[in-house]
């Protein structure tokens, strides 16, 4: 999992799980598809929020998955006055999950 706070013209104002990229202006980063997902993420309201899907292979782990996502939502932080964009993102490989749970009755509902 990894958090990260953009500014709306992609900067990287705080990023957790890399901080070398604080500071640094990202917005035309593209991945293996060619989608400027950067943008993508700092296009996001503040109503809602959006995923965004992202594709490159790994080279320091090769069992991970070419394609993840991220969601992110626009925030208006009282602290330091500007919009931000929060993104955050979290991969696991739940294909060798166990079973679904079995159907259960419910009771019948009135009020």
């Amino acid at each position: 999992m990894y958090l990260m706070l953009l500014t709306l013209d992609g900067h990287v104002f705080i990023h957790g799980e890399d901080p070398n990229l604080d500071s640094r202006n990202i917005l035309d980063v593209v991945d293996d598809n060619g989608t400027r997902v950067v943008a993508d993420m700092v296009s996001a309201d503040a109503t809602e929020g959006k995923f965004v899907e992202w594709c490159w292979v790994d080279p320091d782990d090769t069992t991970s998955p070419r394609c993840k996502d991220s969601f992110a939502l626009r925030y208006y932080s009282q602290v330091t006055r500007p919009d931000f964009i929060v993104v955050g993102g979290y991969y696991q490989n739940l294909s060798g999950a166990g079973e679904s749970l079995p159907d259960i009755p419910l009771p019948a509902v009135s009020a």
